[in-house]
């Protein structure tokens, strides 16, 4: 578990599924935060800001963390497409 997850893992933020492998655990998740989804699309919106900021600074500085941020962006992005509401 990363420590972004840890961090954005309260009730207030779901953000932190974005961290998650795959799309399972990231259902498990929203079932047991009981995100409805106003708090799922805020949630997207938080972590795909935190990861572009994130793939930003440290292109140059961090791989993995750049290649973490990516990874997020990928996820938000392909379930935005996908309509994919319940994680």
């Amino acid at each position: 578990m990363s420590p972004s997850y840890g961090a954005c893992s309260q009730r207030s933020s779901p953000a932190g599924r974005l961290y998650l492998p795959r799309t399972g655990p990231r259902r498990i998740f929203r079932t047991r935060t009981g995100a409805d989804a106003a708090e799922w699309a805020r949630a997207r919106g938080r972590a795909l800001s935190v990861a572009l900021m994130g793939a930003s600074y440290y292109r140059a500085s961090n791989p993995v963390r750049t290649a973490t941020a990516r990874h997020v962006i990928g996820e938000v992005l392909e379930e935005t497409v996908r309509g994919d509401r319940a994680g």
